[in-house]
């Protein structure tokens, strides 16, 4: 039997919305709460400097290049009992450096296969469920604890789900998204259903 599948907000996004017109509405810490309630496995909440995420040939710069830097610092989280999640491509390369690194948790990034899907990209969809799904097993073969997230919605969040290694999907924008129109603990709901159902 699969183990149940967790379920990770990205509650950024509401405090995205927030700071676009100053004061405290809508509150984040609300947000947390209703995710907690509403049977949220997990809540992220980044503190970001104001810069944008490292383009694709960043990734293999950083991987060489920081993996002497990286290691004491993953070190330390792990003494200090704080578990390590490095968010990586679904690529065998990026898998390795986090098994040297000895991250205990990786998060695949599904943006390719979001944006596949949306194109109708069926053959591309197929292609990219297939990578996230080989590299979720071989993370889990060599200890590693496999997530996924970004660009996961409603329409696309099943095939994603139904791979039987990854034990968490983080979903942020998506949900905040549709909680202003049916509200958060809707839109939770609804995608902890879907994600059930795949499983």
């Amino acid at each position: 039997m699969t183990a149940p599948l967790r379920l990770g907000v990205n509650i950024d996004h509401v405090a995205t919305i927030r700071n676009a017109r100053g004061g405290d509405h809508p509150d984040p810490v609300r947000a947390a709460e209703i995710v907690a309630s509403v049977g949220g496995d997990g809540i992220t909440a980044h503190q970001r400097e104001d810069r944008r995420h490292n383009r694709d040939e960043d990734q293999a710069r950083i991987q060489d290049g920081l993996h002497n830097t990286l290691v004491p610092i993953v070190d330390e989280l792990r003494a200090a009992d704080i578990r390590v999640s490095l968010f990586i491509e679904a690529d065998e390369r990026q898998l390795d450096a986090a098994l040297r690194l000895g991250a205990p948790v990786v998060e695949f990034h599904t943006g390719e296969y979001a944006h596949a899907f949306l194109d109708g990209d069926n053959e591309r969809v197929a292609k990219e469920v297939k990578k996230v799904s080989d590299m979720a097993a071989l993370a889990a073969k060599n200890g590693i604890e496999p997530h996924a997230g970004h660009g996961l919605t409603f329409d696309n969040v099943q095939p994603i789900a139904a791979i039987p290694q990854i034990a968490e999907l983080n979903i942020g924008h998506y949900l905040i998204g549709e909680a202003v129109f049916i509200g958060l603990e809707a839109a939770i709901r609804k995608m902890r259903d879907l994600m059930d159902a795949a499983r």
